[in-house]
């Protein structure tokens, strides 16, 4: 089974115990023109984009992709709660990557970090 396929089950029984439903590869928009697909889009009182680091290779140069995409979408949807996670097991994160994913998002965890990601959901609805 893919790595990306691993994380993506945990995520989808993450939101099943927590009774949430999200959209796959949602689009949102920038501008009119411009949209950013995240992997789940959870609609409730306080939205949250959930994305899966996939990059093997060339962490921190994806990471400051995210980081800038992040800040676009906080500012045109007001109360996103970024929620971004990888592989702790295969992706080194050095400290520049961990800095934009902690300061851009609501939770920078790896996908087995289940409790951590529950919580955080949780203070959302």
């Amino acid at each position: 089974m893919a790595e990306e396929d691993v994380a993506d089950t945990v995520v989808k029984r993450i939101l099943s115990d927590a009774g949430l439903e999200a959209k796959r590869k949602h689009k949102l928009h920038v501008t009119k023109d411009r949209a950013i697909a995240v992997d789940y889009f959870i609609e409730q009182q306080r939205p949250a984009a959930i994305q899966i680091l996939r990059a093997k290779s060339d962490i921190s140069g994806s990471m400051e992709k995210w980081g800038f995409r992040w800040h676009e979408l906080k500012s045109n949807y007001t109360g996103l709660a970024p929620i971004m996670l990888y592989d702790r097991d295969t992706q080194f994160i050095d400290p520049y990557s961990r800095h934009i994913g902690e300061s851009e998002c609501e939770l920078f965890c790896g996908y087995d970090e289940t409790d951590r990601i529950h919580e955080t959901l949780a203070t959302l609805r």
